[in-house]
């Protein structure tokens, strides 16, 4: 009787306890690159997210390495969407895709999903903002020095500029 009850259970494990294969978003997973800002984040257009999760992407990863940023890389493709639009992608790996949302893209309340093949995440949802100028601090604390002089210039980090030539 034992030995029937442990084959059962055992069965029972291989058949619901397998890990997913397609791409999962965690539900907290959207972060703002820059300012680290968990689920629910806002970033503005144009702002660089962080997409957490399991199956993203390969395991030995992906970083883009020329411009204009791809909005695919891998085999199998890997896609990052809102709606119909693909978002330019900067690195891939199994937990972690670094994306830009487009410059010209609505505001509002937004969905991406993680295509990776054919097969899609659940949708994620985030902010996105009006371009909102932000600087960075030296130690990325959010106190402290904002730039570096370099002779006569002074380097700043910052993002939510909008479109800028």
């Amino acid at each position: 009787m034992q030995t029937k009850l442990f084959v059962c259970l055992a069965a029972g494990v291989a058949v619901f306890g397998q890990a997913p294969t397609a791409p999962v978003v965690s539900p907290r997973g959207v972060v703002n690159a820059f300012t680290l800002q968990p689920a629910p984040t806002t970033v503005a257009a144009g702002g660089i997210i962080h997409i957490n999760g399991l199956n993203l992407g390969p395991a030995a990863g992906w970083k883009a390495d020329s411009l204009p940023l791809p909005t695919s890389a891998g085999d199998p493709a890997v896609e990052v969407r809102i709606g119909n639009r693909a978002l330019p992608l900067y690195s891939i790996s199994p937990g972690r895709i670094v994306a830009q949302i487009p410059v010209d893209i609505g505001a509002g309340l937004s969905q991406l999903t993680v295509r990776r093949g054919e097969a899609v995440s659940r949708p994620a949802r985030f902010l996105i903002t009006q371009p909102s100028p932000s600087i960075a601090t030296t130690n990325e604390g959010g106190y402290g020095a904002a730039g570096v002089i370099d002779g006569n210039n002074v380097k700043l980090r910052a993002i939510g500029l909008g479109q800028t030539d």
